[in-house]
């Protein structure tokens, strides 16, 4: 097998993994079973009084769900999958933004100087990403690359998934939000971080405009195989 049919192959499998992965996120009874497994997590674990490493493994599968919630969503609404650019980079940014809690592990308070946590986990990322996201929306017809139009998806993705992280980070931990401008600690109810996932877990299928009927997120197999093996045949 040449390298050529390997990455060919390699990218395939990736792009049907992700589209599994959207769809079942957007089947609701999957929405139900994430929440109850981060309703477990918080209130039948004492997790936040342990050690680190065990916070992070604790808490990096509730983030990851939150973003899969999220994906869920957002695939009901579309009535199929977002961009696998997109919903990657919601997904791994919905976890990589606590690497900035590293530095104090390793006994340096760079990055926390002042604040209950990192001068990163603030409104101020996510609004740089938001405005990003929306600064490179023209760049797709105005340079014409690979690399700007998977720019124009990964930021949004990556806006998506930080601003999830925040949302749960402020209802079970404070977190200085306003830094730089204050480093005062905010702190939101946990039951409004459970109100807001069970929400969005709750939205409804957007009727389709130009046919009239509602997005089928459902498909039968036989159509959902027809719709990967027509992905294939395109990367093939």
């Amino acid at each position: 097998m040449s390298p050529e049919e390997t990455t060919r192959r390699l990218s395939w499998t990736l792009r049907g993994g992700y589209e599994w992965l959207a769809w079942q996120a957007g089947r609701r009874w999957v929405a139900v079973i994430l929440i109850a497994g981060i309703l477990a997590v918080d209130l039948g674990l004492p997790w936040q009084g342990w050690a680190f490493p065990v916070r992070a493994v604790l808490d990096a599968p509730c983030h990851l769900a939150t973003g899969l919630i999220c994906l869920g969503a957002i695939t009901r609404s579309l009535g199929r999958p977002p961009d696998p650019r997109f919903g990657w980079a919601l997904l791994i940014c919905s976890n990589a933004v606590d690497l900035d809690h590293l530095p104090l592990e390793f006994g340096s308070r760079a990055l926390t100087a002042g604040t209950p946590r990192p001068y990163t986990h603030a409104l101020w990322v996510a609004a740089v990403l938001i405005v990003a996201a929306l600064a490179v929306r023209s760049w797709p017809r105005g340079a014409g690359t690979p690399a700007s139009a998977t720019t124009v998806r990964i930021l949004p993705g990556a806006a998506c998934g930080v601003c999830g992280h925040f949302m749960r980070d402020i209802a079970t931990a404070p977190m200085s939000m306003w830094w730089p401008l204050t480093n005062a600690a905010v702190r939101v109810s946990y039951w409004w971080y459970v109100a807001v996932i069970v929400v969005i877990a709750a939205s409804p299928v957007i009727p389709r405009s130009r046919d009239g009927r509602f997005a089928s997120l459902y498909l039968p197999e036989a159509s959902r195989r027809r719709e990967l093996d027509a992905i294939s045949n395109h990367i093939l």
